[in-house]
C-alpha cells in the first residue's frame, strides 16, 4: 500500500515538472508574437523603439503644429551625395493620441541666395502606410535641403513644415559675404552721391 502511494506521489511530481516545462516553453514561444502584436497595436513608428530595436542611426525631428506632433525621420541619419534617403513621417494628436491618417504632401526645396524657396522636386501626395508616410529621395549634391511636409490639421487649413536635411559636408562660401560687402558699399556710395547733389542744388 505504501509502495503504491509513493508511486502515485512520484507520478504526480513528474507530471507537475512536465507541466511546468510546457508552460515555460509556451511562454518563450508566444511572448515574441505578443510583443510584435503590441507594437502594431500601439501604432507607433519603428524609430521610437530605438532602445529595444537597435539600428543604424537615424535623424529624428519633432515639430508641434496645430495641436499635432509631427515626427520626421531620415535613414541614414548622415546621408552623402548620391545616397538614397528614406524618409518617414508620423503625425499624432497631442491630447487625444489619435494618429493622423489623411493624405499629406511632400516636396524638396532649398533656400535661395536672397532667402526665397527654390523647389527641387515636384509635390507628391502620400497615403498613410501603417500610420506612417514614406518617401525616398536621392540627392546628388552636398547641400542643405528642406523636406516640406504639408497636412490638414483642421478643415480648409493646411500646415507646412520645412524639415532640414544636410547631405554630405557643406563648405562655407565666402561669396555671400563678398556680395554683401559690395552691396553695402554701393548703397553707401549712392546715398553720398544723392546727398551731394541735394546740397549743390540747395
Amino acid at each position: 500500500m505504501v509502495a503504491k502511494q509513493l508511486q502515485k506521489n512520484k507520478t504526480g511530481v513528474v507530471m507537475q515538472i512536465k507541466m511546468s516545462q510546457f508552460i515555460i516553453i509556451a511562454m518563450f514561444t508566444i511572448c515574441p508574437f505578443c510583443k510584435l502584436f503590441a507594437h502594431h497595436q500601439l501604432g507607433l513608428p519603428h524609430y521610437l523603439y530605438s532602445k529595444d530595436y537597435p539600428q543604424i542611426p537615424t535623424m529624428v525631428i519633432d515639430a508641434d503644429a496645430e495641436g499635432y506632433i509631427v515626427t520626421f525621420s531620415t535613414f541614414p541619419g548622415n546621408p552623402g551625395p548620391g545616397e538614397t534617403v528614406r524618409i518617414k513621417v508620423y503625425i499624432k494628436h497631442k491630447l487625444s493620441g489619435q494618429v493622423y491618417s489623411q493624405p499629406i504632401s511632400m516636396h524638396v526645396s532649398k533656400v535661395t541666395f536672397f532667402g526665397g524657396e527654390d523647389v527641387i522636386t515636384e509635390t507628391k501626395t502620400l497615403e498613410s502606410d501603417y500610420n506612417e508616410y514614406k518617401m525616398s529621395y536621392q540627392f546628388e549634391q552636398a547641400e542643405k535641403y528642406y523636406i516640406n511636409v504639408t497636412f490638414e490639421p483642421r478643415g480648409d487649413f493646411f500646415e507646412k513644415i520645412p524639415f532640414p536635411i544636410v547631405i554630405g559636408k557643406t563648405n562655407f562660401s565666402i561669396l555671400p559675404v563678398v556680395f554683401g560687402i559690395v552691396f553695402t558699399i554701393i548703397f553707401i556710395a549712392v546715398g553720398i552721391t544723392k546727398k551731394r547733389k541735394t546740397t549743390r542744388f540747395a
